[in-house]
């Protein structure tokens, strides 16, 4: 709106023609008047009019539609989501109508009133009234009986969403202080303080004088503004078109006229009813183009062209012949000679009809469409609601919809109903709605990590394994040990329960679990699965036995000591032992030292130390070997460079490496952790990149070579650059299981082989780079982080002793030797267990019971010895007898 102002601004200088219609009517209207105002005073008028419109009520346009068109909810097309997911929609409503700067401090309220009413206490109900008010008493201009005048008409058959009002005999306006006021169903209404404009549409076709068409601001009958159709056969003087003046008068063909009055303490200027601009000459049938105009009021604010400051109440009136038009009538105290317009108090929307003496009354009705006004209230507030939605499903208040579909609302199909109501003045609402389709997508079940474990062959394995499974429809969920040692068993909550032989003591046993869910009605696959592992290491049995103690019977008071020791025929036992290594050597020196070395098989020396293939010993924490030129695999490269030995334990178990390793996508880039007799016999795993392998350009792979012929067991693809690398060993067969993973927790199998090595070391390597393309070296690096070596220690055995709810006063010392002062009667037990210092921790246990007899020992009296008293004298004996019993 106000860039069409600012628009013709800019027009105005180049091409003034172009302002003779729009928002710039009034302008060219007053240019007529003035007599030939020159082209400057009209652009600097324009310039000073775009500049006063610009501030907060700039939409205020002469050619714009203003007010609270309601709230709009954007258009929402059917959403298609996975279970288990989360549906969020914005549906966040705007107020087109209502510029973003008012939207957060102040916003346009429009009343629109439509005249569909179907009778008088409709009307009534409305808040519209026929009282108005004169020298201070209430004149009710209501007629009621057709006999006393003519009345309202509300038949909405004949004429829907219309009132019409008869042009009755009557006058609003006085001249020379006549005072009848004798206007007839003369219609008022309340108006908020806060009013910025009132528009009223009415169809109205006079064909005589003089009938007129009113909307005014009333105080009362003798201080009001008015805003006027009239019709009458008598000309004033006026300008025409080309600013020349026409002082005819007389005729005959009717002239259709605004009448913008006021009234001021019953006064009227006689010589200033109507408002002189120019008016066509119009034939009575062709009124203004149109039956409907429209009749507009606006109040002047600060940033509105002539305001006054000391003139709150000032207004500027408009009238439209059709949609797209106003013409400016102007300033009611400007064009009456008033320095300014009747100052109103809390004026009242008035609407009425009437005509004189020659017009027939009820010739003409005034037709009232529609009244909206306009007022500038505080911020404005979007109400949001779901009128439809499935269970669980919200909406906040800024219209964001969120829901996550529960058990049983997959599959299927929801209707989202959304209601806005904003809080204007009455309040507008709005809705949408749009379907939610949810798919029952099956997921994976989850089974927990597992942690390896060691335990005794007489203690039974119990682990439990059991499955998380997310989604709501799956039926059932079923498990297997695809890998397991004999007698392994899961059930069908994923419990699993082992016992270990006699045989199996001293093994490393893999533990496989696989569960599988099934879905019928996934939209994906009906079964989906999951894997976890771990491993299970069986010592020996406990060793401690605790001797067989008898029950006994003791006296009271009597102390017991009874020697409970254990018998252990070992000396030592076995503990799992981790030696860790981090790779935050500062220096070559410091990483020989700690026992590694650059040497292979046959005295081979690896190390590189010129240029940027040397090894990096800069990095916080890592050691950084770069992947140059050479190879391991077969019998035609033993070549590799950097390559990294380290002696093992001979009862080392585990070994697991942490590393970060990038390939650049170039063959054959490769890192791995091997454990290594000479360059035709180890055992590796690693990753390696090789564009033509149909698994992946980047694998994992587990590589054997025997005699200097190499194989693949196994390979598995991946895209990661972090890495954990794993070799077990099982202590009674020898055979290597390999596994990858990514976070160092959850581990997966890569592949297991048999190993026939003789006291293997342990190797690290990178290399591999294609010697055709020597701008690769060096260009990956495979970061060293941590090693973690896992071996079986033997240690002195130590026996630890304990009893377990013992009695009162009962001990039991590092030997076994127990300790009892009874005290009371009855059965007490003392179970004693005694602890190895093993990993895991065998124990033993024996109880026996001691029972508290009484013995009636009766009472003693002391020794007494012969006295001699005096005559007349008292005797006094203590004879104080003692019991034991108690």
């Amino acid at each position: 709106m106000l860039s069409a102002l600012i628009i013709n601004s800019a027009l105005s200088e180049e091409h003034p023609a172009i302002l003779n219609s729009g928002s710039f009517g009034a302008l060219l209207k007053e240019n007529n008047m003035t007599g030939k105002m020159s082209q400057t005073r009209l652009t600097a008028r324009i310039r000073e009019t775009v500049k006063c419109i610009a501030g907060l009520l700039a939409i205020f346009s002469a050619t714009a539609v203003l007010g609270q068109a309601g709230p709009v909810l954007p258009p929402q097309g059917p959403q298609m989501i996975n279970a288990l997911t989360t549906l969020v929609v914005n549906n966040t409503a705007t107020e087109p109508n209502i510029p973003p700067e008012l939207q957060s401090t102040l916003v346009l309220r429009t009343n629109h009133i439509t005249f569909s009413y179907p009778n008088r206490e409709a009307l009534l109900a409305d808040g519209w009234s026929f009282m108005a008010t004169t020298h201070g008493t209430n004149r009710n201009t209501e007629i009621t009986n057709s006999a006393q005048g003519l009345v309202m008409d509300y038949d909405q058959n004949a004429h829907p969403g219309t009132v019409n009002v008869p042009c009755d005999v009557g006058d609003f306006f006085e001249i020379n202080n006549n005072r009848a006021n004798p206007s007839r169903n003369f219609l008022t209404r309340a108006l908020s303080p806060n009013w910025l404009r009132i528009d009223l549409t009415v169809d109205w076709s006079p064909g005589t004088i003089i009938q007129q068409a009113s909307l005014a601001l009333y105080q009362d009958d003798d201080n009001y503004n008015l805003l006027s159709l009239g019709f009458a056969d008598w000309r004033y003087s006026h300008y025409l078109p080309d600013g020349s003046v026409d002082t005819a008068t007389g005729g005959g063909d009717g002239v259709c006229r605004e009448i913008w009055a006021m009234e001021v303490a019953g006064t009227l200027p006689v010589s200033r009813i109507f408002e002189p601009r120019y008016v066509p000459h119009v034939h009575m049938y062709n009124f203004f183009y149109s039956n409907e105009h429209t009749l507009r009021i606006d109040k002047t604010t600060p940033f509105s062209p002539g305001y006054k400051a000391d003139c709150p109440t000032c207004v500027q009136a408009y009238w439209s012949p059709f949609p797209g038009f106003f013409g400016d009538v102007g300033d009611p105290g400007q064009l009456m000679g008033y320095d300014l317009p009747p100052q109103l108090v809390n004026p009242r929307i008035a609407i009425w009809t009437g005509c004189l003496p020659p017009a027939v009354p009820g010739s003409v009705n005034m037709v009232l469409r529609n009244i909206d006004v306009i007022s500038l209230e505080p911020a404005l507030v979007l109400t949001y609601g779901l009128l439809t939605a499935p269970a669980g499903a919200s909406i906040d208040n800024k219209g964001i919809i969120t829901w996550t579909p529960g058990p049983g609302q997959s599959p299927s199909t929801n209707l989202f109903t959304t209601v806005v109501t904003d809080n204007g003045t009455p309040p507008i609402s709005a809705t949408n709605s749009f379907t939610v389709i949810v798919q029952n997508v099956n997921v994976a079940p989850v089974l927990p990590p597992q942690a390896d474990r060691t335990m005794s062959t007489l203690d039974t394995l119990s682990v439990s394994n059991t499955a998380t499974e997310a989604d709501p429809n799956a039926l059932l969920l079923n498990y297997q040990l695809t890998t397991a040692p004999s007698g392994a068993t899961v059930d069908g909550n994923g419990e699993i329960t082992w016992t270990p032989g006699a045989g199996q003591q001293y093994t490393t046993n893999l533990f496989v679990t696989v569960v599988t869910d099934f879905d019928p009605l996934a939209i994906n696959a009906q079964s989906l699965s999951a894997t976890n592992s771990f491993n299970v290491v069986v010592l020996p049995p406990p060793w401690p036995v605790l001797p067989f103690q008898p029950d006994r019977l003791l006296s009271q008071l009597a102390p017991l000591k009874v020697s409970n020791k254990a018998v252990d025929g070992a000396l030592a036992v076995n503990q799992i032992v981790t030696n860790t290594f981090l790779f935050n050597y500062a220096n070559r020196n410091a990483l020989l030292s700690d026992g590694w070395s650059f040497v292979g098989a046959n005295g081979r020396n690896t190390e590189y130390t010129i240029g940027a293939g040397a090894v990096d010993y800069s990095q916080p924490g890592m050691l950084n070997i770069p992947c140059d030129q050479g190879d391991l695999y077969g019998t035609s490269y033993n070549n590799t460079r950097n390559s990294l030995f380290r002696s093992l334990p001979s009862n080392w178990l585990s070994v697991r490496l942490a590393l970060t390793f990038a390939p650049i996508n170039a063959n054959y880039q490769q890192a791995h952790l091997g454990l290594y007799q000479d360059d035709d016999n180890y055992v590796q795993m690693g990753v390696a990149y090789n564009s033509w392998d149909t698994s992946g350009a980047e694998r994992f792979t587990l590589d054997v070579e025997t005699g200097g012929s190499p194989t693949t067991p196994a390979k598995a693809p991946t895209t990661s650059t972090i890495f954990y690398f794993r070799l077990d060993r099982d202590p009674v067969t020898s055979a290597i299981t390999s596994y990858y993973s990514y976070d160092g927790v959850g581990w997966t199998v890569l592949g297991a082989v048999s190993s026939t090595l003789a006291n293997p070391r342990l190797m690290i390597w990178t290399g591999g780079c294609d010697a055709a393309v020597p701008a690769n070296f060096d260009l990956a690096v495979m970061s060293l982080r941590r090693l973690d070596i896992i071996a079986g220690a033997s240690v002195p055995t130590v026996l630890s002793y304990s009893l377990i709810n013992p009695p009162p006063g009962a001990t039991i010392d590092s030997n076994g030797v127990i300790t009892l002062t009874p005290s009371g009667n009855g059965i007490n037990t003392l179970t004693t267990v005694v602890t190895d210092n093993g990993l895991p921790p065998q124990r033993a246990t024996n109880s026996f019971n001691v029972v508290l007899s009484t013995v009636h020992s009766g009472p003693i009296l002391p020794a007494q010895t012969n006295l001699v008293v005096a005559e007349l004298t008292s005797l006094i004996v203590t004879n104080t007898a003692l019991d034991t019993d108690l």
